[in-house]
């Protein structure tokens, strides 16, 4: 947890430059400015990575009920912090775009965006998967139904506000906004982001744990004495 903070800490410090730096004309842009790129996408993925080793291995979420696929309870974890800042990456884009400009604003928007498209984009394996399995807690069910809905109440934002998006300072071209899928580092980012998500909440609330399965020779019958 302390390495995701750190990793963190960094790439917002990185992101912060390289924003300064790109609202410059490509010429007057300083020769750091390549090797920052870089790096920040390299610390996306390091810190995507600790996250999802950290959600799965070391985190309360690793001993929950649930499906026994690390993929289905990467999706399932993941899905309601990505919903949950889709929603509020929409509404701060809307809020903020008049004073970033075009090409900061969507690569704010991006950080958010392309990590909910790709967990739709999925979605369909990971949902028979979590509907096959046998939770007596329904607390995989209710994960799964919260990011469901986080993403929903996402797109209907977009697409209500698209219409005054192309009246305002900038336009959102969609065919743009799906092109963002190819940042794949930003879905690092937002598996970073529901990682320190998830440690926050655990400060509070502790899911269910699951009963260990019994052995199969524990349920082997006792041979005869006689």
């Amino acid at each position: 947890m302390v390495r995701m903070l750190a990793i963190f800490c960094v790439l917002t410090v990185l992101e912060v430059a390289v924003a300064l730096a790109l609202s410059q004309p490509p010429t007057e842009r300083p020769g750091w400015y390549g090797f920052a790129l870089t790096a920040v996408a390299g610390l996306m993925c390091i810190g995507g990575v600790e996250s999802a080793r950290w959600l799965l291995r070391r985190s309360p979420a690793a001993t929950a009920p649930g499906p026994s696929s690390d993929w289905t309870r990467l999706w399932l974890w993941t899905g309601v912090p990505v919903g949950l800042f889709l929603v509020l990456g929409l509404l701060s884009t809307w809020v903020s775009s008049p004073f970033l400009g075009p090409k900061v604003s969507m690569l704010w928007m991006g950080h958010f965006v392309t990590g909910a498209m790709v967990w739709l984009g999925v979605a369909f394996w990971p949902i028979r998967d979590v509907l096959g399995t046998r939770d007596a807690s329904g607390l995989s069910q209710r994960l799964m139904q919260a990011g469901l809905g986080l993403h929903g109440l996402g797109i209907a934002l977009y697409l209500w506000g698209y219409p005054a998006l192309l009246r305002g300072p900038w336009k959102i071209d969609l065919g743009l906004l799906f092109s963002l899928v190819g940042h794949y580092y930003f879905v690092f980012y937002d598996v970073l982001l529901a990682g320190l998500l998830w440690g926050l909440v655990f400060r509070f609330w502790q899911p269910p744990t699951r009963l260990p399965q019994p052995s199969p020779e524990s349920n082997a019958p006792e041979p005869d004495q006689n």
